[in-house]
């Protein structure tokens, strides 16, 4: 249900956010509580700034990571999501484009090992940029990821899902076509983001997406389930009054 939440509020969000310029848009944004309740905008508080990754809590595995890209200091949306992520909350992550957002899901999402994460996209071209971070993260904290998109060819996506895979980059409906094809199962996935989500409702995937979330929600109202986690990202997000 909490998940169905936040989906309804991003769902909200970009409609108002549809009728207005960007120069309306705010800063970066995190709703979302422990274990994915979400929260009310009005009582988040301004994010604490710092100016090493270290201080965020990540892992020598993954902050070996960071320092092959070269960046020291993290940008707001980093330092609102990778404590968010870490501490377990799904959450709604929103900024401009190339503000970083997408090592703010990613560096937290695979720190502890084996992550079972899918990542959906609305594009092919998003889900390679996002599977070309995952690829260069796991040179240092280990983990196997693998892209399966439209356009790309079944078969070598069917083999590259027959081995341990933590982690699945690909748009919505050529993931539900592989679970379809028991290609995947939906077992132990333990993250899921919608990156540019609001752009998939705006395409349509409103009803993949749901159809995704339906199995995960059945397995999370179960009392001896540990849930899943969720983060949902966009670049248009409009605070809501």
């Amino acid at each position: 249900m909490r998940h169905s939440i936040l989906l309804e509020k991003l769902r909200f969000r970009h409609l108002k956010d549809s009728a207005k310029s960007p120069q309306t848009r705010s800063p970066p944004l995190s709703t979302g509580g422990k274990g994915g309740e979400a929260g009310s905008m009005k009582s988040q508080k301004k994010p604490k700034m710092v100016s090493s990754f270290e201080e965020l809590g990540l892992s020598e595995e993954v902050m070996a990571a960071v320092r092959e890209t070269g960046i020291s200091v993290p940008t707001e949306i980093q330092c609102i999501g990778v404590p968010a992520v870490l501490e377990g909350r799904s959450v709604v992550l929103g900024s401009h484009t190339g503000s970083g957002k997408t090592l703010a899901y990613m560096l937290p999402l695979v720190q502890p090992r084996r992550p079972r994460a899918v990542v959906l996209c609305p594009t092919r071209e998003l889900s390679e940029q996002v599977f070309r971070v995952a690829k260069s993260i796991s040179h240092h904290a280990r983990f196997r990821s693998t892209m399966v998109s439209g356009g790309g060819r079944l078969r070598p996506q069917e083999d590259s899902l027959n081995i341990p895979i933590d982690m699945v980059v690909g748009t919505p409906g050529r993931v539900l076509q592989h679970i379809e094809e028991g290609n995947m199962v939906y077992g132990e996935i333990k993250y899921l983001v919608l990156d540019e989500a609001d752009t998939m409702f705006d395409r349509g995937f409103g009803p993949d997406i749901r159809k995704f979330l339906a199995p995960l929600k059945n397995r999370a109202s179960k009392s001896d389930d540990q849930g899943f986690q969720t983060v949902l990202v966009t670049a248009t997000m409009t605070k809501v009054s």
